[in-house]
């Protein structure tokens, strides 16, 4: 899985992430435990591979209900579920997340301070909250959540009423 902020997972600081939609690596250790979601083979190349289903198109044909989220949790409850924190595409992994505690979806425009400071945002001296990506400073984390959230290639303006998947990690450094 992909982290701008890789060492903020590694070192513990970032707890949760969003995603727009939900992570293909997940998924295969979730159906790897007795995932109970349909399953798709993923695509490499779609020209070399033309009858591959892409995960995201998948998603769309096959949405995740509320049952499979809970049987995503009931899961996670009972086994540990890490996963490589890998800074840029195409690059080695540098190491593996903290365990995932819970899976959720929720509208993006929702992020509580809390949770705004759970996805790494900094605190700095005088109440001023910081992106860590490109390290301008807001007066409240959420403000400084959409900064982050622009920086790591979405728009703010027009996904904030989107649904989107948060993971939640165990606090503590990663693996």
């Amino acid at each position: 899985m992909i982290f701008k902020q890789w060492r903020q997972v590694l070192n513990g600081t970032k707890t949760q992430t969003r995603r727009a939609s939900f992570p293909y690596e997940l998924a295969v250790q979730l159906w790897k435990r007795g995932w109970k979601y349909p399953r798709s083979r993923r695509y490499r190349d779609t020209y070399e591979h033309p009858w591959y289903v892409p995960w995201d198109e998948w998603q769309e044909k096959h949405p995740i209900l509320d049952e499979h989220i809970a049987d995503a949790n009931c899961i996670l409850g009972k086994h540990v579920i890490t996963l490589p924190v890998v800074p840029k595409r195409g690059k080695k992994a540098k190491g593996r997340t903290p365990p995932i505690r819970e899976i959720r979806r929720e509208r993006l425009g929702d992020i509580s301070g809390e949770e705004s400071m759970a996805e790494g945002i900094i605190l700095v001296p005088y109440e001023a909250y910081m992106c860590p990506v490109c390290h301008k400073a807001y007066e409240w984390p959420q403000e400084a959540y959409a900064c982050l959230w622009n920086c790591c290639g979405g728009r703010w303006e027009n996904d904030q009423n989107d649904d989107v998947w948060v993971l939640e990690f165990e606090s503590g450094p990663g693996l």
